[in-house]
């Protein structure tokens, strides 16, 4: 898992959620597009989570389905590929 501090979104997989036993509200879900081609559909949740004696709020983003990213800066375009 990758978090990226400077992203508008971090995507966070599905999976990884059920199996620590997160409920998602699966309806409740949205799509983040790329610059350019393709889209990934995930799930936006509110969680607090504990770091050591340190407990935050984060906005987490839960990703529905595997996907990569290609960066073609020569055509000013990000592609996310759902395969």
């Amino acid at each position: 898992m990758l978090l990226d501090s400077g992203a508008d979104l971090s995507l966070i997989p599905y999976s990884l959620g059920e199996t620590v036993g997160i409920e998602l509200d699966i309806e409740n879900r949205s799509e983040v597009h790329g610059i350019g081609e393709g889209s990934v559909p995930y799930i936006l949740s509110q969680l607090k989570l504990k770091i050591g004696k340190v407990e935050i709020s984060a906005r987490v983003e839960w990703a529905l389905q595997k996907f990569s990213i290609e960066f073609r800066e020569f055509e000013n375009r990000i592609v996310l590929d759902t395969h």
